[in-house]
């Protein structure tokens, strides 16, 4: 489901397949023995396909403005295990306390969606990270305007 920021103040989107988490910059020799940092392709190819699902969520819609985000990445469901682990595993009693650690998660989303979802990720200003087992793969992305909570 997608909500234009515009028209709601909430965007929603998910990107299919197994979360991909945020990995450091490797360091290596670059043209005529300089020193580089370069980022794997795998975690730039990521990082597209994030954009991509938010371009077509939110259009061309660039926030300003402080953000709350929350990032829900439901990794797969290890096939060894047996079945009544399986489904435990499936309706939520069981939550994957592994690596890689959820802020990563939530880190290549930042990064992926600086300068087209929002000016700079430093506009975060609430966060909130799960991880969750699922039959099916997926980093789910949400956001919206932060306001003042009024009780």
């Amino acid at each position: 489901m997608a909500d234009s920021p515009r028209r709601s103040g909430r965007s929603r989107f998910t990107v299919p397949g197994p979360p991909l988490a945020w990995r450091r910059a490797a360091r290596g020799i670059g043209f005529h023995g300089r020193p580089t940092t370069y980022v794997d392709k795998e975690s730039e190819s990521y990082r597209a396909l994030i954009r991509h699902h938010a371009r077509r969520a939110i259009g061309d819609a660039v926030l300003d403005c402080p953000l709350v985000l929350v990032v829900r990445a439901f990794v797969a469901i290890p096939k060894s295990w047996s079945k009544k682990k399986r489904v435990a595993a499936a309706r939520g009693e069981l939550r994957p306390a592994t690596v890689p650690d959820v802020d990563n998660y939530a880190k290549m989303v930042m990064d992926a969606l600086e300068g087209t979802a929002w000016n700079n990720d430093s506009r975060i200003v609430d966060l909130i990270a799960r991880k969750y087992y699922a039959e099916n793969p997926r980093l789910e992305i949400e956001f919206w305007r932060w306001t003042v909570d009024r009780e």
